[in-house]
């Protein structure tokens, strides 16, 4: 079993934003992990914010209507959703509430980079195939400041052996997206892969 009071030595409190490359780059997937692992494992209070015109969750975690703050939001499996698409909204959420924070962000643009760059934990998600490996890289020099190019956590959601030549690039890590089965029930074998994400 886990040691909940080790973990929470390990993970502060945190705002984690994730942000992915380009479309179904698998960001919703993990963000629902680490909010489901935040609440189930490390027994923490943790609020999903989706942040999309079109919210892809709405149809999973819409049936419990709940108030988060003066705002409408959701709760699924002791989880607190909130889905918008404005920047306002997100702001006053994190600065607010006392509790974590995993914002499933869509895409960087100028209104939601200041989004990101305030969170303490920024997580990107790409591809390093062959014919995806150039929009990562544009996607890197376009959206973070190379003053904060070692503040984000770089993930590849394939098994590639690249690893080295981001290395040499950026100076730095690129880790392995970890596999996870069911965001909704972790299994003890997934949870390693999640408290490196949040550390």
């Amino acid at each position: 079993m886990v040691n909940n009071n080790k973990n929470n030595k390990k993970t502060k409190r945190k705002q984690i934003c994730v942000v992915g490359v380009s479309p179904k780059s698998g960001v919703t997937h993990i963000c629902l992990s680490l909010a489901n692992f935040i609440h189930s494992v490390l027994r923490q209070k943790v609020i999903y914010i989706e942040h999309r015109a079109d919210s892809s969750l709405l149809g999973v975690v819409g049936e419990n209507q709940v108030k988060i703050g003066e705002l409408s939001g959701y709760k699924y499996k002791g989880v607190n959703y909130v889905l918008t698409n404005d920047v306002s909204t997100i702001y006053k959420l994190m600065s607010q509430t006392n509790c974590w924070i995993i914002i499933d962000m869509s895409k960087l643009t100028k209104e939601t980079k200041t989004i990101f760059n305030n969170c303490n934990r920024r997580i990107v998600i790409g591809s390093l195939r062959p014919w995806c490996e150039r929009d990562y890289y544009r996607f890197i020099d376009k959206n973070i400041e190379q003053r904060e190019i070692n503040q984000v956590k770089f993930y590849n959601i394939n098994k590639q052996k690249n690893k080295n030549h981001f290395k040499q690039i950026y100076g730095q890590n690129l880790y392995e997206i970890p596999y996870i089965e069911d965001p909704f029930s972790l299994k003890e074998e997934e949870f390693d892969g999640l408290i490196d994400m949040l550390q």
